[in-house]
């Protein structure tokens, strides 16, 4: 049983230095036909999500709960090409309601 106990340990320990990987690299062109690369970086214990546009090697670097807003807004600009909900609910935050 202690055997299987510790096999079960070696293999998270496997996955989660895999997470931290450089290799996960997602490229695309924007409209612009410039090279953008999204991948996630290690920070300090955590990871981050950056975001290069590889000529000028401009970078946006997020942490999960940015990266989920971001998600959130590009999610919303996709389905309804506008983000006016979005937009007032910051606008509501901002006014302290």
């Amino acid at each position: 049983m202690f055997k299987r106990l510790k096999d079960l340990f070696k293999s998270k320990e496997k996955q989660s230095l895999n997470k931290f990987s450089s290799t996960e690299e997602i490229t695309f062109k924007d409209l612009a036909l410039q090279n953008i690369s999204v991948k996630i970086v290690p920070d300090g214990n955590n990871t981050a999500l950056c975001i290069t546009e590889s000529i000028n090697n401009y970078k946006i670097v997020l942490d999960k709960e940015k990266a989920l807003l971001l998600g959130i807004i590009l999610n919303t600009y996709s389905q309804k090409e506008s983000f006016i909900d979005i937009l007032e609910i910051f606008n509501n935050s901002e006014n302290g309601e």
